[in-house]
């Protein structure tokens, strides 16, 4: 706790900071300023660590958080996303067979948080001397289902972006 001042020494507020493990492995810091006394302002953060911690377990109860593995969070991109889609049958046949034969059996064990570009590089690699075709769907359906974790704040950049197709 702190006792924030100008540079006259005159008093402005209290503040208080904890710092709370993350699923990222980091820190989130939840601050929390009172003018009035250290008890209000201990109040507020208690009420803002409460707000934080139920946030994360909404999410978590949701089903969606980055610790939980590709795996799932593909199959549940997968059914959120285009099962129901606006597509032709073929087109969700399709991405079908990618995220269920081919991302979640090579990489679907990793953590959304500690996927790294490296791992999706040498999932595609494995499919050297397939057909161009099949990579690049892989590939396109990878990117998006990142590109959704990015957007919902799981994970901080679509590691597989800037993987290329192997010869």
């Amino acid at each position: 706790m702190y006792e924030v001042t100008d540079k006259d020494g005159k008093f402005l507020y209290y503040r208080m900071t904890k710092r709370m493990k993350n699923e990222d492995g980091g820190y989130d810091v939840i601050t929390a300023r009172s003018k009035h006394s250290e008890k209000d302002c201990r109040k507020k953060l208690n009420a803002k660590i409460a707000e934080w911690s139920a946030k994360h377990e909404e999410e978590k109860i949701n089903g969606v958080y980055s610790t939980m593995k590709l795996g799932n969070y593909a199959e549940n991109w997968y059914n959120l996303t285009i099962k129901n889609a606006n597509c032709s049958r073929a087109n969700k046949e399709s991405y079908k067979n990618q995220v269920f034969n081919h991302i979640i059996p090579r990489i679907g064990h990793i953590k959304l948080c500690d996927l790294t570009e490296d791992d999706c590089q040498q999932m595609l690699n494995e499919y050297a001397g397939w057909s161009k075709t099949l990579i690049d769907k892989i590939r396109m359906t990878l990117r998006r289902i990142l590109r959704k974790a990015v957007k919902e704040g799981l994970i901080k950049r679509n590691v597989a972006e800037d993987i290329v197709r192997p010869e």
